[in-house]
């Protein structure tokens, strides 16, 4: 038994938490940093914290190419290098 309510729910399928279908199918841009690993013993705490102040990051050994960097930063969305 729904009770009096039971009218006003979405049919079943009709909800998702997270968007639904449409959300999907919509690619999200999200900021991001990149991190250079030059073998410090604190290159993962940075990212720790940067990820706890939920921001995207990467962690990549320091010697990738310019144009690696460039192809990673293509979609605009790359506010950082540490």
């Amino acid at each position: 038994m729904l009770g009096a309510n039971a009218s006003s729910l979405p049919p079943e399928g009709a909800f998702a938490p997270w968007g639904g279908a449409a959300a999907l199918m919509t690619p999200t841009r999200h900021d991001k940093i990149l991190i250079l690993d030059f073998g410090s013993q604190v290159t993962q705490l940075i990212a720790r914290r940067i990820r706890e102040a939920h921001v995207y990051c990467e962690v990549h050994p320091w010697d990738v190419s310019d144009a690696w960097v460039r192809d990673f930063a293509a979609d605009r969305s790359l506010k950082g290098v540490v």
